[in-house]
């Protein structure tokens, strides 16, 4: 942070999130026990000797995060970010600019694990896909740096589709269906013939009623549709 008088943020979906993310470890990255300004514990600000400053946020009230001409940032567990909060508070935060730096544009790294196709997911494909230069998509896989034994000790105890979203950063179906692999990857041309008898299954512990019909060949499940009522 060479240049003085800059304003960064480090966020989480919650205040609490963002205290137990960010607070103690940015306060020793930072050195803050040395400097001439000791960090605000009721604020959760963190002083640099250069006039810099660093602000823990928690975003269930995004509108703390409005107001501030920001260098720059960091947003962790992105994809349990109020929709709305990205739309209507972050992004218009971002886009403040200071009349001392008027051509001067905010970065902020959004991250976390996948979470369902939700905004987060949107915002990932927006990045990889739109051809953007202000956007980039980058991964970081669990899967490629935990020990062997624990990424198969994972795969023992989860899903297929939860093991790609926890360890793979892969965009997954909503949790919580009738069958988790249903989806666009399984599509298959296969039909329904009329001497089949049409299994109907049901999970009542989701919703009050989730079903799936679809027939059993041998050993395979062909599932024609979900219902979630």
């Amino acid at each position: 942070m060479t240049n003085p008088g800059e304003l960064y943020f480090a966020a989480a979906p919650t205040h609490d999130q963002a205290k137990k993310i960010w607070w103690d470890d940015l306060k020793k990255l930072t050195f803050s026990s040395v400097h001439p300004k000791q960090p605000s514990e009721s604020e959760r600000k963190i002083y640099l000797p250069n006039q810099t400053e660093i602000h823990v946020i928690g975003l269930d009230k995004p509108q703390r995060i409005e107001g501030v001409p920001w260098t720059g940032g960091v947003i962790d567990e992105i994809a349990d970010v109020k929709e709305n909060a990205v739309s209507e508070h972050i992004m218009p935060a971002l886009n403040t600019v200071s009349p001392l730096r008027p051509d001067y544009r905010a970065w902020c790294w959004f991250i976390g694990v996948p979470d369902g196709l939700n905004h987060y997911y949107e915002m990932a494909q927006y990045a990889e896909n739109s051809g953007d230069p202000e956007w980039g998509l980058y991964r970081w896989d669990s899967a490629d740096i935990l020990p062997p034994d624990v990424i198969e000790a994972a795969k023992r105890t989860m899903s297929a589709r939860q093991f790609r979203q926890e360890y793979c950063a892969s965009f997954e179906t909503a949790t919580g269906r009738i069958y988790d692999d249903y989806g666009p990857d399984n599509y298959t041309s296969e039909t329904i013939h009329l001497h089949e008898q049409l299994m109907w299954m049901h999970d009542q512990n989701y919703t009050p009623l989730s079903s799936a019909i679809g027939v059993k060949r041998d050993d395979a499940l062909y599932l024609l549709d979900e219902i979630v009522l």
